[in-house]
């Protein structure tokens, strides 16, 4: 089994003095042992081929033997979600990592289901570097704070194309979208029973097309785990 570990902040490239929950992970769950080999990433790029030099009470220290720079992703994918129960939005979360999705913008919305307590924050970044270490996603998505829609919507300029699931009637498949002029791409994914009419009327008279996601309705952390996908596929056709 190969063994990654995210460590955020890595000051020393040929010893890493891991923190104390990821040497508890290793020593007590993993039970991993010293010379062990070890991959360590920063989730920006950094990724170090290591092994396990020490491991004593409560600290774990590795050997970096190799370093590597990982070029960024060569499209950026953002998420623009309105805010569905916590259970889901965590689903939404780590997804999001798998599908390498490049930032996540919770939105509050007329219908969002939820307020997030900046304490959870942590949780959710947790969520976020497991996702990471367990999909080898060597980019993780920045964590934004939650946004109003209008704020969100003064952000559409620097996309190539914005796209928002829709459940009304006026939309267009993902087959009309022009795939071999973006680069920069924004889905926004509304809440169970989608955007207010007023919401989605904004949101199209500011550039973003509909895309329907098909003749059933789908739940929103579901939804946009479909578009994501479709987007990452589409693009990924380019490489």
């Amino acid at each position: 089994m190969r063994i990654n570990c995210f460590v955020e902040n890595i000051d020393n490239r040929n010893d890493i003095v891991l923190d104390k929950k990821n040497s508890h992970h290793l020593k007590t769950v993993l039970r991993a042992k010293i010379g062990q080999k070890i991959i360590v990433f920063n989730g920006k790029g950094d990724v170090f081929e290591s092994i396990i030099k020490s491991i004593k009470n409560n600290e774990v220290v590795v050997e970096s033997i190799r370093h590597q720079k990982i070029p960024k992703p060569p499209f950026t994918i953002d998420l623009y979600q309105s805010l569905p129960k916590i259970n889901r939005w965590e689903l939404v979360l780590q997804k999001s990592v798998e599908l390498g999705v490049t930032n996540i913008f919770p939105l509050n919305t007329k219908f969002t289901e939820t307020k997030v307590d900046k304490k959870k924050y942590r949780r959710f970044d947790h969520i976020i570097s497991s996702a990471a270490e367990q999909s080898e996603a060597r980019w993780m998505p920045l964590l934004h704070q939650t946004l109003t829609l209008e704020n969100a919507l003064k952000n559409i300029k620097n996309y190539d194309c914005s796209l928002m699931g829709s459940l009304f009637s006026n939309t267009q498949t993902f087959k009309h979208v022009n795939w071999n002029k973006i680069n920069k791409i924004a889905l926004f994914i509304g809440p169970e029973g989608d955007f207010c009419k007023d919401e989605e009327e904004l949101m199209v008279s500011s550039g973003i097309m509909p895309i329907t996601f098909g003749t059933q309705i789908l739940r929103t952390e579901t939804a946009a785990i479909f578009g994501l996908s479709i987007i990452v596929y589409e693009l990924s056709c380019r490489l």
